[in-house]
């Protein structure tokens, strides 16, 4: 068979004319003949399927085992350039329970695993080309995926698997550490925001957030990191109870607001998300806190309603300093914010 294949693989390079078949020769001149030498019978429709229909996709050849479809082909006419997307003739190998796909014009084989995660591309489990590699590497490939035999016991599945295994950990070898120098030397806001965090919890201190991105650059580049880290002042860690305490300012998303009382305290606060989240905003009056509702479009639902500024909305201030920063870090929350990123200044 290998001879054989190797053979037909010399003969179609050497043939000019074929590079100006249509489809239909194509699938005459090449596929249905190399079918053949795998060890296909292409005159028993139970075992080469042309033209099977899967909802309103043409599949041009299924390759099948007791009736049941194993592999999906899809052709090109010979010369057309492959398409990268795939995407209707994956979707009909997912919908028919087939797991292996190939896309051809005769001199690119192009293998797919149907139910693999990601684009058409990254589903690819290797391209055979007849043009530039040598016959015997290429009937060697068609035959590990191809071959009736290997098909219809699996081996061409497992294979395939194997190859894909493979071909994401040389991807993973290649450009997983040009990805992580990258992230370090360019490092987003939410990383340097977690490292904050955990240094904080060891240090007591937070450092600026400019240090920690010059850091993580000079780590990167595999030098020296004898900076040392700029602190700044001790985070006060917030009392056990606010009752009877008065509030000077808070401090949100790093800017600090002063306010003279613990319900211009809660506007404010509220005031500063209703600017960030205006379309969102209406959700407040479905939220509860203890069960109440808290804020209302109608003031005389509430005891001691304040309006937040720029807005229809109203929250009840009838609350003891504690409820209040329930409320407040309540409201951030829903709005996606942690609670630890409101920090309230006392008055000594």
């Amino acid at each position: 068979m290998e001879k054989q294949i190797i053979a037909f693989i010399e003969s179609l390079k050497g043939d000019k004319r074929l590079s100006s078949l249509d489809e239909a020769s194509t699938k005459q001149a090449i596929i249905i003949k190399m079918l053949s030498l795998l060890g296909w019978d292409i005159f028993n429709v139970d075992e080469v399927k042309p033209d099977l229909v899967v909802k309103s996709y043409m599949v041009d050849y299924a390759l099948r085992k007791n009736k049941f479809n194993t592999v999906f082909i899809g052709v090109n006419k010979a010369g057309e350039e492959l398409r990268k997307d795939q995407k209707e003739i994956l979707a009909s190998a997912i919908s028919e329970g087939v797991k292996l796909v190939l896309v051809t014009n005769g001199f690119q084989w192009w293998f797919y695993l149907s139910f693999q995660e990601g684009v058409a591309e990254q589903r690819k489990v290797c391209a055979v080309d007849l043009h530039r590699q040598k016959p015997e590497e290429a009937a060697s490939r068609l035959i590990s995926l191809l071959e009736k035999g290997n098909v219809t016991s699996g081996n061409a599945l497992k294979k395939a698997e194997t190859m894909q295994e493979a071909r994401q950990t040389r991807a993973v070898d290649r450009y997983l550490s040009e990805a992580w120098q990258g992230l370090m030397k360019r490092p987003p806001d939410v990383l340097v925001k977690l490292i904050n965090e955990a240094f904080e919890k060891l240090s007591g201190y937070p450092a600026e957030g400019k240090v920690i991105k010059k850091y993580l650059g000079l780590w990167a580049r595999g030098e020296a990191c004898e900076e040392i880290i700029e602190l700044k002042e001790p985070v006060a860690k917030a009392p056990a109870s606010y009752e009877g305490r008065k509030i000077q300012s808070f401090n949100f998303k790093s800017h600090s607001h002063s306010v003279d009382s613990w319900d211009r305290f809660l506007t404010r606060l509220c005031g500063l998300l209703a600017s960030e989240f205006s379309e969102d905003l209406e959700k407040l009056l479905w939220h509860s806190v203890d069960g109440k509702f808290i804020f209302r479009d109608n003031p005389e639902e509430l005891r001691l309603p304040l309006n937040i500024d720029g807005t229809n909305i109203f929250v009840e201030t009838a609350l003891n300093p504690d409820d209040t920063v329930k409320v407040a870090r309540s409201v951030l929350k829903l709005f996606g914010y942690e609670g630890s990123e409101l920090d309230i200044a006392l008055t000594k």
